[in-house]
């Protein structure tokens, strides 16, 4: 703690070192960086700092350029939390288009900064620094929508599998200054009712996950709001979910940009069952890739990037109450 800081404590000895602690605690998670502020400039790449960067691997025409691969996390505690266990927890994912690939990290913001750099670069710096997608409409600034699937029942794992698909708005914005058209609440009320059109009608669609990987990429699939990737069971399952995806936003998919691929040895490659490791003498159980799941959808919600809005769109198989 700093000498300036005067706290004035009461009561019996346990409920003061309990105090003092938290305090302690608190005052530390305080002080360091801004975890926020630094995640915004990692995901985009740090764009203010562009005068020293030369001609290397990280310019900002080539590092992070592809929005569908930055990195994201969700926090997991919120701020009554973090003051009273002195550190916060969050999901963090190397890539945001690969679902089920994340980690639970947990320290201060200095710590969690440090986790996160140390997961870059443990295996070597990103390969698209170096091949990144040029001339393709860019996704960055465009408001999202995130759809949400949960197994009914734990399959392999002791835990109900979770996973989530987003994609752009590309037509709208909620930046008051772009001159495109601007987002409304009428239209909010429309991406929910197709969305409850196509994954809550009938029960709920479900995803049938696996491992298969069926892609739409390209620039038509770009300028669609679209590019990604899903893992599902089999191709057919995999185009099923980009027409739903697309009956949302309106746009036909162009069968010419859908793409299939398998892996030869797939149980080799993709386990089917959960792998244990030893973990600060405990043991931990490895999450699944590309699991033999089927998640059923549960909620929607819209991100919009400018105003840094979240907003729920469906929710109980229902439009958002908010949006009534």
């Amino acid at each position: 703690m700093p000498d300036n800081v005067i706290l004035n404590l009461s009561g019996d000895e346990a409920s003061l070192k309990q105090s003092i602690e938290q305090a302690i605690a608190t005052f530390e998670m305080l002080k360091s960086p801004n975890f926020e502020k630094w995640f915004e400039a990692w995901e985009y790449g740090f764009p203010s700092a562009n005068q020293e960067r030369g001609n290397g691997n990280y310019t900002i025409d080539k590092w992070r350029i592809d929005a569908s691969k930055r990195p994201r996390y969700r926090e997991w505690t919120d701020e009554k939390q973090r003051a009273e266990l002195g550190y916060r927890i969050i999901e963090y994912w190397k890539d945001r288009s690969i679902e089920g690939e994340s980690i639970v990290l947990s320290g201060n913001d200095q710590e969690l900064i440090s986790h996160i750099i140390q997961i870059e670069y443990e295996g070597g710096g990103s390969g698209e620094a170096k091949t990144g997608d040029k001339g393709l409409p860019p996704l960055q600034g465009q408001p999202e929508i995130f759809l949400y699937f949960k197994e009914d029942s734990a399959s392999a794992s002791n835990f109900k599998i979770r996973a989530e698909k987003s994609f752009r708005i590309m037509d709208k914005t909620d930046n008051p200054y772009s001159p495109m058209d601007k987002i409304s609440n009428g239209d909010l009320r429309g991406y929910a009712n197709k969305i409850i059109d196509n994954f809550v009608t009938g029960g709920g669609y479900v995803w049938q996950k696996g491992k298969e990987s069926v892609s739409y990429k390209g620039k038509i699939p770009r300028s669609q709001g679209i590019d990604g990737w899903v893992y599902c069971k089999t191709k057919a399952d995999g185009i099923a979910l980009f027409d739903r995806i697309g009956a949302v936003l309106g746009v036909t998919i162009d069968r010419k940009f859908l793409r299939s691929t398998t892996v030869e040895d797939e149980i080799g490659a993709f386990p089917t069952n959960p792998e244990t490791v030893q973990i600060l003498g405990k043991p931990y159980q490895l999450p699944l890739k590309r699991p033999l799941v089927d998640v059923r959808f549960q909620r929607a919600e819209i991100i919009l990037p400018f105003s840094r809005q979240t907003i729920k769109l469906v929710v109980g198989g229902k439009i958002a109450p908010d949006l009534l």
